[in-house]
């Protein structure tokens, strides 16, 4: 199936119905296309509760690690803490497995760099341009990605605990 450029990237990354727009093989797309524009050596990934995040996760993942890009998966986290842990821990591209606010059939692929902000609709384009292309600058098998599993949600919740200063003691 043919690619019409400007389809795939919406205003929140790539986005729809899993298995119907949103496919593994898209997913694994978007992974090794971000790591050829981007260039990137480190890559984290998170994700919603949604039923199908492992399935596009690993996806992605496997795209990042053919281009030899080292991933932590951090699990499931609200998209803004990617977009802080991104930062924080100094990765050069973050990916948000979610689609927020639509129904349970979709999910999507939202990207941030490594300042925390979302891909630029210029980065985007260069992704998708290289998906209908099929230009990837894959690895030498000996110099594929490895991925790593983090839980980073302390880091978030310091950063809460430093940010919010109540002014009295609440009870919940």
């Amino acid at each position: 199936v043919g690619m019409n450029m400007g389809k795939l990237f919406g205003t929140s990354g790539v986005r729809g119905i899993v298995n119907e727009f949103l496919t593994p093989e898209i997913a694994l797309k978007v992974g090794m296309a971000t790591a050829s524009v981007s260039k990137a050596i480190k890559a984290l990934v998170a994700r919603d509760t949604r039923v199908t995040g492992p399935l596009i996760e690993e996806a992605l993942i496997a795209g990042l690690e053919a281009c030899g890009v080292n991933t932590c998966k951090i699990g499931v986290i609200p998209t803004p803490v990617l977009a802080y842990l991104t930062k924080t821990l100094v990765a050069d591209v973050g990916f948000m497995i979610t689609a927020s606010h639509n129904p349970p059939q979709y999910n999507g692929i939202k990207i941030f760099d490594g300042d925390s902000l979302s891909y630029t609709d210029e980065l985007q384009n260069a992704v998708e341009k290289r998906i209908a292309e099929g230009n990837f600058e894959l690895a030498d098998w000996r110099a594929i990605g490895e991925t790593t599993v983090s839980d980073e949600t302390h880091r978030y919740l310091n950063l809460v605990k430093t940010a919010a200063k109540p002014k009295k003691n609440w009870r919940v």
